[in-house]
């Protein structure tokens, strides 16, 4: 009917190609569900559309979100090994 989902319907995602969002995401908890490589040059993660997601992405580009530079850095380098894994199991 009009306003029931249809069942095969996956849930939204959004690609963000960008390292540091990317981190400020892992920073908070939020995580991606899959890793798009269509483009050799450019990897982007696909994140679910939550609330959680679109308030981190929203902060981020606000420059209101706040992370402990320790956190930020060890959650980049976990994401440049998962990059660069990826890669190299092609």
């Amino acid at each position: 009917m009009g306003n029931r989902k249809n069942e095969n319907e996956k849930p939204m995602q959004f690609p963000v190609s960008d390292l540091a969002l990317n981190t400020a995401l892992a920073c908070e908890g939020i995580f991606p569900s899959t890793v798009d490589r269509k483009d050799p040059r450019r990897i982007a993660f696909l994140y679910q559309d939550t609330y959680e997601f679109q308030k981190t992405v929203e902060s981020f580009w606000n420059r209101s979100l706040l992370i402990e530079p320790q956190t930020f850095y060890q959650n980049l380098k976990i994401i440049k090994a998962r990059i660069y894994a990826d890669r190299e199991g092609r």
